[in-house]
């Protein structure tokens, strides 16, 4: 759908097709929702920079905790981004979500991260910083002065998480 009167925030959505909701034969509910390539690629980045700042559950380490383990095997979570991993950067002190963000990156000169800051500063829905939030798809288009990269702020990256827990 989607009509002329949409909000931008509901325009911008993280997600790139319908998420499914699931639940579990112990009673545990989850959202499994499809995301670009160009998202995948900078949430991963900051799940991974999480897992060095965030203590997992139980004194286990991130990644052992969300393993497939069976009778026959264990195996390490892949090719997925934990959302209540991701939530937890709301509850860090400043400091840690700074340290988050340290070596995250975005492209700078083009005009969706103009809108980005502008949103942000407004305190408007800001999906994902400039273009991770899909705008293109990787290697298209020239590298002009608009492939610079630039520092994600803590604020965006507030933004980006508080917009993707609205999808569960």
């Amino acid at each position: 759908g989607g009509g002329g009167g949409m909000p931008a925030a509901a325009e911008a959505s993280p997600l790139v097709g319908k998420p499914l909701l699931y639940g579990t034969i112990s009673g545990a509910i989850g959202v499994i929702a499809p995301i670009s390539a160009e998202k995948h690629a900078f949430l991963a980045q900051v799940q991974t920079n999480l897992n060095k700042v965030v203590k997992g559950v139980g004194g286990f380490d991130h990644k052992q905790w969300r393993s497939f383990c069976s009778e026959r095997k264990t195996a390490e979570a892949r090719n997925f981004i934990d959302g209540d991993l991701l939530e937890s950067f709301l509850d860090l002190k400043r400091d840690k979500m700074e340290e988050v963000t340290r070596g995250l990156k975005i492209k700078s000169g083009s005009h969706a991260a103009a809108a980005q800051t502008a949103a942000a500063t407004a305190g408007a829905a800001a999906p994902l910083p400039a273009d991770v939030n899909g705008g293109g798809s990787a290697g298209a288009g020239g590298g002009s002065a608009e492939s610079a990269e630039r520092a994600v702020t803590v604020e965006e990256l507030v933004k980006v998480i508080e917009d993707l827990s609205r999808v569960h």
